[in-house]
């Protein structure tokens, strides 16, 4: 027959994959920023590492934050464990890591490197734990071995590339000796 696309629950779907969903939408609003701002003097790398740190870090960080403060049972049972009161922890650090990702969207180039770095070892770390998970436990749960392993396995080689080619912002900043009168 065929695949019914009012029988997909398009919601479900999304959250179950949302840092994958929120890399789709980085990269669509990436072009349609692309197009509007080639004027500017931005690199495609900073208005690109712009929307990657907004969206797949930190909204998709919020979204984790939440599902793991207000749902832990339903979050561990995605990942394949039951619920932990490290999941608390878990959910502190990927709010920390999601206001830096949002605030990132207009911050300096030095904020967005410490961002970059902050997150990308964040990220793998996370998937060095699902590797182990996965070789020791044969846990290939959809919170271990699907869409949230490979984004957090390839997006911090994606961000550090930008985060390399990006042109810094120049801040002009208040020199004293330039207003004595």
């Amino acid at each position: 027959m065929g695949i019914h696309w009012a029988s997909i629950n398009w919601i479900s779907l999304i959250l179950t994959h949302f840092s994958l969903a929120m890399l789709v939408v980085a990269i669509i609003l990436f072009i349609f920023d692309w197009i509007l701002q080639k004027i500017r003097r931005q690199s495609n790398k900073d208005v690109l590492l712009r929307w990657l740190l907004l969206l797949p870090v930190g909204v998709a960080s919020v979204y984790v934050f939440f599902m793991h403060l207000c749902f832990p049972k339903l979050s561990a049972a995605v990942m394949g464990w039951p619920p932990s009161p490290f999941q608390f922890e878990v959910a502190l650090a990927n709010v920390c890591i999601g206001i830096l990702g949002i605030l990132s969207f207009r911050a300096s180039h030095g904020f967005r490197v410490a961002t970059v770095v902050v997150a990308s070892f964040w990220m793998w770390g996370h998937s060095v734990s699902e590797i182990y998970q996965i070789i020791t436990t044969s846990n290939i749960y959809l919170g271990n071995a699907v869409s949230w392993f490979w984004v957090d396995t390839i997006l911090p080689f994606v961000l550090i590339s930008c985060v390399k080619k990006a042109k810094p912002i120049v801040i002009e900043t208040y020199k004293p000796e330039q207003h004595q009168e």
